[in-house]
């Protein structure tokens, strides 16, 4: 299970990128996949 989600993760994040680019990029910097209610530090400057 674990992988599949792995695989879907990669392959929807792709997609992602490929239809809103930078916007997209910009937005991963500032949210964590991995524990969504967690801020991501790098968005934090902490």
């Amino acid at each position: 299970m674990g992988f599949l989600t792995v695989l879907m993760k990669g392959t929807e994040e792709k997609w992602l990128r490929e239809l809103y680019g930078e916007e997209y990029k910009e937005y991963c910097r500032c949210v964590n996949r991995c524990i969504p209610w967690r801020k991501n530090r790098r968005s934090t400057g902490k």
